[in-house]
């Protein structure tokens, strides 16, 4: 974050991800997003690969911008 910023990037999305294929729900600790934005100071999204929609939902409900 401090070499993107550095060098003149501030419009930042930090996304969570579980790397696992399907990610299974109950990793997807979606309170990591609060602490993100809170110690990044920038916007927070989702790289979901859990099976269905409902992580995707809840990370939008927690104030995630980007879900992918």
């Amino acid at each position: 974050m401090d070499t993107a910023r550095q060098s003149g990037c501030h419009d930042i999305t930090l996304l969570r991800c579980v790397s696992a294929y399907p990610a299974p729900v109950e990793e997807a600790n979606l309170s990591l997003l609060d602490n993100m934005r809170q110690q990044f100071q920038c916007d927070i999204g989702l790289s979901d690969h859990s099976l269905g929609i409902g992580v995707s939902i809840a990370a939008a409900a927690l104030g995630a911008g980007v879900v992918e």
